[in-house]
């Protein structure tokens, strides 16, 4: 028999029938429901015993550029302990790895798995700490301090020197008006106020 996951639902339902199996569901369903019972048939029946001998004339009528000689090397399931400890990955991470491993024996180049990657900036040690604040240093970095509340951080002396000149420069309501400007705003909103009372009444 080939692969379950290559069958379609119609050769599914097929092998579920023989071995006695419930025939109603999705493909992926009828997959594990046929790996499950092939499992179980697989050490106490002798028909799976029968059946791998010809699916071994198959596949080595498949693939015959492929030496007997130079077995593609599998790596080792890890011991349950070691799996039992690491963290379930999600099934399409599982997927992909058993992808990469079937390409990597189609090829013949051995398989390694994926090393799990270090969160970035977890855990630096005293020597990677001095040599980064080395690094800002020498490049002008500053270390952003950490802020006391979520509202404005506290101004130094330079920064409330340069806010004052830019309100002496831009005329903003810290410095003091002209006698004159105000004056003349003054004639402009009674001249105008008088014409928006006129337009009114009329």
């Amino acid at each position: 028999m080939s692969d379950p996951k290559k069958m379609k639902v119609a050769e599914l339902k097929d092998e579920l029938a023989k071995l006695g199996q419930s025939v109603s569901g999705k493909k992926d369903e009828l997959v594990t429901r046929l790996e499950e019972a092939l499992a179980a048939a697989a050490p106490a029946g002798t028909e799976s015993q029968a059946a791998a001998p010809s699916e071994a004339k198959k596949e080595g009528a498949q693939e015959p550029t492929k030496s007997e000689s130079s077995p593609a090397p599998v790596e080792e399931a890890p011991p349950a302990s070691e799996a039992a400890a690491a963290p379930a990955s999600a099934p399409a991470e599982d997927e992909m790895e058993a992808l990469k491993r079937k390409r990597a024996e189609r090829f013949g180049i051995p398989f390694e798995a994926p090393k799990p990657k270090a969160a970035a900036g977890a855990a630096l040690t005293e020597d990677q700490k001095a040599a980064l604040a080395k690094r800002a240093a020498r490049f002008g970095m500053i270390e952003k301090p950490a802020k006391a509340a979520k509202g404005e951080t506290p101004l130094t002396a330079e920064q409330e020197e340069l806010r004052a000149k830019r309100a002496a420069r831009f005329g903003t309501a810290a410095a003091a008006a002209d006698p004159e400007e105000e004056a003349k705003r003054a004639k402009r909103a009674a001249r105008f106020a008088a014409a928006a009372a006129a337009a009114a009444s009329s």
